[in-house]
C-alpha cells in the first residue's frame, strides 16, 4: 500500500520558524495584525509584541492596558526602555512584569523615583542582565555642581549584594537576592568607591563596563579595592579612568578593578582636571596583562595617544584611532606594537602628503596585520608599486585606490579579483599584463597576491573572494 506523502506548506510563512523570524522586522501595529490570522500565528506573534515597552512611543498606549491582560502577558515584557517619570515605573510595578533583561532610566531628583526604581531592579536582579541609568546632562553644568548633588549619588552594592541592606538605602537602594547582570552603563551619576567596588564583586558575569562622567568619590586607603573582576571590555575617558574626584588627587585608577580587561574604548584622551598624569611612568599592562583591544576617540590628541602606545600599552594585538592621527609621534607608537598587530581600524579622511607618507610606511611595517581598515583613506597605486606591502597574512580589507572611484569599476575590478582566485589562468593574464597599467587592472594584480584575503571593501560593498586554486 503507497503511503500518502505529508502536506508539505507551499507557503513559507505556514512554517513556524519563518513566521518568527518575520516578526523582527514588522511594527507593532503590523505585528497584532498577524496575530488575528489563527491560534498558530497568534503565538508566534505575542512575544515579539510584548518584547520592549518604549516610553517614549508607548506610554499613553502602554497605561491603558487591563490588569488581567498584564497577568497573561507580562511575563513577555523584557525590554524597557527611556523610563524617566514615576508613572513609568509605576505602569511597570505589576507583579507579572518580573522577566525584564533590560532597561535603560533616566534618574529624577525625586526619592520616591528612586525608591520605586529600586524595588524594581531588586526584584528584578536575577533576570536583568543590561542596564542603563544615568542623569541628564542639562542637570549639571559641571562636574563640580555633579559632586555636590546628593540626588546623583547611586547605591548599586544594595541593589545585587546578598547582605543586609545598607543604611543608605533612603537614597534609593534595596537589597536583592541574585544577580545575572552582563552590562552595565553609567552615566553622570556619583558612586563611592567602596560601592564600586562591592558592586563589582556581586556581579560576578559582569562583562561590558560603560563610563560617562562618572564621580568616583570617597576612597579611603584602609579600604581594599576588589580586583577580582571578570570585566573584559571597557568604555571610559582617560580621565573617567582616575575617577573624575576633583577634590581627590590621590584616588587609584579604575584599571585596577579589571585584571581580565581585554578592550578598551577610549572615547577622549583629555587628561584628567586638576591632576597631573605622567603617562611615561605608567604601565597599564602591570594592571590589565590582558589588554590587547584599544579603540581611541577624539580628536587633537595625538601627543596623548603616541604616549599610550610607546609607554602604557604593551603588545597590542588591534588598534582603532582616527585617521587624522597619522603623524611621525602616532607611527613611532604603533610601530612598538609591529610584532602583535593583526588588526589596524582607522576613520576619517586624510589626504595631506605628510599624513599619507605615515600610512605608506605602516603598510610597509606591520607583517602580522590580517585586518586593514582605512575606509576614507584614497591610496596611490604609484606609490603603492613602489613600496611592497609586509602583510602577506592580510584577511581582511577596506581602503579605497585613486582612479578607481566610480562604483561600477569598483565592482568590476572585484570581481575580476575573485575570478583570478578561482582560475590560475585569469590569475596568470593579470600577472603578466604588464601593458594594461589601468588603474583597476593594477590595484588586482596588487591584491592577488595576499592568499588570505578573505573580504575586500573598495568603496562599494564588501566582497568575499574565493581561495586560490592551484
Amino acid at each position: 500500500m503507497q503511503s500518502i506523502p505529508a502536506h508539505q506548506p507551499c507557503n513559507p510563512l505556514d512554517l513556524s520558524e519563518i513566521r518568527i523570524r518575520v516578526a523582527r522586522y514588522l511594527s507593532r501595529k503590523d505585528r497584532v495584525s498577524c496575530m488575528l490570522v489563527s491560534q498558530d500565528w497568534f503565538q508566534d506573534f505575542v512575544g515579539p509584541v510584548w518584547h520592549t515597552v518604549n516610553f517614549f512611543t508607548d506610554q499613553i498606549s502602554f497605561f491603558y492596558v487591563p490588569t488581567d491582560t498584564l497577568n497573561k502577558y507580562g511575563g513577555l515584557i523584557t525590554r524597557v526602555t527611556n523610563i524617566r517619570e514615576r508613572i513609568h515605573l509605576c505602569a511597570i510595578q505589576h507583579s507579572k512584569v518580573n522577566r525584564i533583561k533590560w532597561m535603560k532610566v533616566h534618574l529624577l531628583m525625586d526619592p520616591m523615583f528612586q525608591n520605586m526604581l529600586s524595588e524594581i531592579l531588586v526584584r528584578s536582579s536575577s533576570e536583568l542582565e543590561s542596564l542603563d541609568i544615568g542623569i541628564d546632562e542639562r542637570q549639571f553644568p559641571t562636574l563640580v555642581h555633579q559632586r555636590e548633588e546628593t540626588f546623583a549619588m547611586v547605591y548599586f552594592s544594595n541593589i545585587f549584594a546578598t547582605g543586609p541592606a545598607s543604611p543608605a538605602a533612603e537614597h534609593g537602594i534595596l537589597t536583592s537576592q541574585g544577580n545575572q547582570l552582563r552590562t552595565l552603563k553609567l552615566r553622570r551619576v556619583n558612586i563611592t568607591r567602596e560601592d564600586f567596588s562591592s558592586m563589582l564583586r556581586f556581579s560576578p558575569n559582569l562583562d561590558e563596563l560603560f563610563l560617562e562622567c562618572v564621580i568616583v568619590l570617597g576612597h579611603e586607603y584602609p579600604i581594599p579595592l576588589y580586583t577580582g573582576s571578570r570585566l573584559s571590555r571597557l568604555n571610559a575617558s582617560l580621565a573617567q579612568v582616575w575617577t573624575y574626584d576633583v577634590k581627590d588627587r590621590s584616588a587609584p585608577c579604575l584599571l585596577l578593578h579589571f585584571p581580565l580587561l581585554r578592550k578598551w574604548e577610549i572615547p577622549s584622551l583629555v587628561n584628567p582636571p586638576s591632576r597631573s598624569i605622567i603617562l611615561k611612568r605608567l604601565d597599564f599592562s602591570s594592571w590589565c596583562p590582558l589588554l590587547k583591544i584599544v579603540v581611541f576617540g577624539g580628536m587633537n590628541k595625538a601627543d596623548t595617544m603616541s604616549a599610550l602606545l610607546l609607554y602604557s600599552l604593551k603588545a597590542l594585538e588591534s588598534c582603532t584611532f582616527t585617521a587624522k592621527y597619522f603623524n611621525f609621534e602616532t607611527t613611532c607608537g604603533l610601530i612598538t606594537h609591529q610584532d602583535t598587530l593583526t588588526s589596524i581600524i582607522s576613520r576619517d579622511g586624510i589626504q595631506d602628503y605628510e599624513s599619507m607618507r605615515w600610512v605608506y610606511l605602516v603598510l610597509k611595517q606591520f607583517r602580522c596585520l590580517q585586518v586593514l581598515h582605512l575606509d576614507t583613506i584614497r591610496l596611490n597605486m604609484n606609490i603603492v608599486e613602489k613600496n611592497e606591502w609586509a602583510c602577506q597574512d592580510l584577511r581582511d580589507l577596506r581602503v579605497r585606490f585613486k582612479g578607481l572611484e566610480a562604483p561600477n569599476d569598483i565592482n568590476k575590478c572585484l570581481k575580476e579579483l575573485c575570478l583570478a582566485r578561482r582560475s590560475p589562468i585569469a590569475r596568470s593574464l593579470v600577472r603578466f599584463s604588464g601593458a594594461d597599467q589601468t588603474v583597476p587592472t593594477r590595484v588586482v594584480r596588487h591584491l592577488i597576491q595576499f592568499l588570505q584575503l578573505k573580504t575586500v571593501w573598495l568603496g562599494t560593498k564588501v566582497y568575499y573572494i574565493p581561495s586560490s586554486t592551484a
